[in-house]
């Protein structure tokens, strides 16, 4: 089921939109915009997967064991090691 909305939009993106219908890239307007909300949606998602699965829990144990984390030294240290090689 798809509902009808109308939005306003600035005159560049407009332009840019068309750019991208007018050569066969999107059937329609409608199609481009539903496209790219699904693209914004799918990596909201990721994003927010990140931060629940990965960035919270490493916070979680930096904040139990503070001499876990690395100096900004070591930090840059470990850099520069990697470009070195």
């Amino acid at each position: 089921m798809s509902r009808t909305l109308t939005i306003t939009v600035p005159d560049g993106l407009a332009a840019e939109l068309d750019q991208r219908v007018a050569p066969g890239a999107y059937a329609s307007r409608s199609t481009a915009v539903v496209d790219g909300l699904r693209e914004l949606f799918s990596r909201e998602e990721a994003l927010d997967s990140w931060l629940r699965d990965e960035v919270g829990p490493a916070y979680d144990e930096l904040r139990e064991d503070p001499t876990r984390a690395l100096s900004l030294e070591a930090v840059r240290a470990h850099i520069a090691g990697i470009h070195a090689q």
